[in-house]
């Protein structure tokens, strides 16, 4: 229990994980962190990031496009909102 399994052509080869080491369980989709006393979930799975058990950031969106046209009177708004889709974008929660 616990062990790291691999099938060889001598059978299966045990081995005990070390604190740090990190794994894809493929069935599960996610990957697993050892700690040096137990395997625990990583926050990053197939589809998005998790904390605590709860997906906080889902798979990339799509493109959201630029604001554009207007009144003078949402110029400010419009910076914004340019600056939010920059900052994601940059991050690469959404598409460019």
């Amino acid at each position: 229990a616990g062990a790291l399994a691999c099938w060889t052509e001598g059978g299966w080869r045990f081995a005990d994980p070390r604190a740090g080491l990190s794994l894809w369980i493929a069935d599960r989709g996610h990957a697993m962190l050892h700690d040096g006393t137990g395997w625990r979930d990583c926050g990053v799975g197939g589809d998005g990031f998790h904390v605590g058990g709860a997906r906080v950031v889902g798979v990339r969106a799509a493109a959201i496009a630029d604001p554009s046209g207007g009144a003078t009177v949402d110029a400010e708004a419009r910076s914004a909102l340019t600056a939010i889709l920059g900052a994601l974008r940059a991050h690469g929660l959404i598409a460019a």
